[in-house]
């Protein structure tokens, strides 16, 4: 069941390398500072001009993308300077390159990230280094209707790091309100039929989630590690 789930999302990722390869006006790619290199795909009100081939920030009309990218592009969130680096976390990445470990996940997943938007809408599928996350949201005025449903798994590290990474994120997730699962390095979470106000708070958590996250599994050396980095997030702290 996982492979035929992992297939699904590369057929879903190849679609939409295709879209921004061959459909010219289709995807429009976001110029900022986000350490993504992401496409955005209007449905309809989720960007101030579709049709431009690059966006900014400022173009983007999507109420949960504004959020999502509010929180990426906080001040707080973003670096300043090298990330510092556990040997032990790092040397642990280099076995796991070195051995081909995880070779067929960087290749399935590639380097895109896609964000399917319209004016109260978003689909994110966030893809860096050797994990992937997923963001599926609808944000609107109907209480009933409104929802976050969140994915993340991979990395680079050994399996008990990316295990620990998971375990780390779902409970800043818990803390936030969301409800987990985790399965071994893979964690769902699902946030639903709350105000718009409280989802766009939760949304500008993720985006920096999403930022800290990145290259933490190399942090994950021991299992305190865990809640020292969640309690980290939790408080502001994101370096």
């Amino acid at each position: 069941m996982r492979y035929v789930h992992e297939l699904s999302y590369t057929q879903m990722f190849q679609i939409s390398d295709r879209v921004t390869d061959h459909s010219a006006g289709v995807a429009s790619k976001l110029a900022c500072t986000v350490p993504l290199d992401l496409y955005v795909i209007d449905l309809g009100g989720g960007l101030r001009n579709p049709e431009s081939r690059q966006v900014t920030p400022g173009d983007v009309l999507s109420t949960p993308l504004k959020c999502v990218l509010d929180g990426m592009l906080n001040p707080a969130v973003q670096a300043r300077g090298p990330r510092p680096v556990n040997m032990r976390g790092f040397l642990s990445v280099m076995g796991q390159t070195a051995i081909g470990g995880n070779q067929e996940g960087c290749s399935r997943f590639g380097q895109r990230s896609y964000a399917i938007v319209s004016d109260r809408y978003l689909n994110f599928s966030s893809r860096v280094g050797y994990h992937y996350a997923i963001l599926d949201c609808w944000c609107g005025e109907t209480l009933s209707k409104n929802y976050i449903r969140f994915e993340f798994a991979g990395g680079a590290a050994a399996n008990a790091q990316r295990v620990r990474r998971v375990h780390c994120i779902g409970l800043i997730l818990k803390e936030l309100g969301f409800t987990v699962e985790i399965t071994g390095d893979r964690l769902r979470a699902r946030y639903q039929k709350y105000p718009r106000h409280e989802l766009c708070a939760r949304l500008d958590q993720l985006g920096r989630l999403l930022i800290m996250t990145r290259q933490m599994d190399m942090l994950m050396v021991d299992d305190a590690a865990v809640q020292a980095y969640a309690t980290k997030f939790l408080n502001g702290e994101y370096h």
